[in-house]
């Protein structure tokens, strides 16, 4: 007999799906341990994340910045 965890990830085809999925159910399971609301915790992981890869193109922008007004 399967688990319902094996049952619901059996239907993906995609390994890549059966990852990102892991990985989602994982933040929200995080979020509801630490008593805070999923959709809250979601949008901040994502924001946090979206921050993180802009920052070279910020740095990047300020160094020519700074060599265009030299």
């Amino acid at each position: 007999m399967r688990s319902g965890a094996d049952s619901f990830l059996s239907q993906f085809d995609d390994e890549i799906d059966m990852l990102k999925t892991a990985a989602m159910a994982t933040l929200i399971e995080t979020a509801k341990l630490n008593e805070l609301d999923p959709e809250v915790y979601l949008r901040e992981v994502f924001e946090r994340i979206a921050d993180a890869s802009d920052q070279p193109r910020r740095r990047v922008a300020a160094v020519e910045h700074r060599a265009a007004t030299r």
